[in-house]
């Protein structure tokens, strides 16, 4: 594969951090809109990490895309209460993971970004086998989700399982459009 600059994008896993003061930032700022306005003028792009704990407000998500041109790039954490198993801090399962009605919740909030956006990260915890019985389990329910749902932004999928990356699952994410580049994986 060739790369360029159309290809390459530099950027952080955020940006709101009020130390970069004089590394990234000229002045302290007010709102994480401010910060990115700045931090686009020195990077192409940026995890908004954030929205992995909530699903943002509509004025949340329609002051990133202002901040930023209109070639800058967000990659995007979908909501933990989608891809956690078990309830964040307790013992209980959590009754929203891979629920189609959360994500498309989510993705009406996000859809006005979408030109902005390279893709929505869905990051998985490790899975035991209290968790989960295993890849095929994973693998089946995690294709009932993305055959469900829309499908207008690129998904990628963090698996911390690494007995997990393997030719079964990278045949799973070549299936479903899920992966932009594995030349070697297969």
């Amino acid at each position: 594969m060739k790369y360029s600059k159309d290809t390459i994008r530099i950027g952080t896993c955020s940006w709101n951090y009020s130390s970069w003061k004089g590394l990234v930032y000229s002045e302290l700022k007010n709102t994480a809109a401010e910060y990115l306005v700045e931090y686009s003028k020195k990077y192409n792009t940026v995890e908004i990490d954030s929205w992995f704990y909530k699903i943002p407000d509509i004025h949340e998500v329609d002051s990133y895309v202002q901040a930023v041109d209109s070639d800058f790039k967000f990659s995007i954490k979908a909501p933990q209460k989608i891809t956690q198993i078990m309830e964040y801090g307790k013992k209980e399962r959590n009754k929203s993971f891979l629920s189609i009605d959360l994500y498309e919740q989510f993705y009406k909030r996000v859809e006005q970004i979408k030109n902005n956006v390279s893709a929505i990260m869905f990051e998985f915890e490790y899975m035991n086998k209290e968790k989960m019985s295993g890849q095929n389990e994973f693998i089946d329910k995690l294709t009932i989700f993305i055959d469900s749902i829309p499908r207008g932004i690129n998904i990628g999928i963090e698996c911390r399982n690494k007995n997990y990356l393997n030719k079964p699952f990278y045949q799973f994410l070549k299936e479903n459009d899920l992966n932009l580049d594995f030349p070697n994986a297969l």
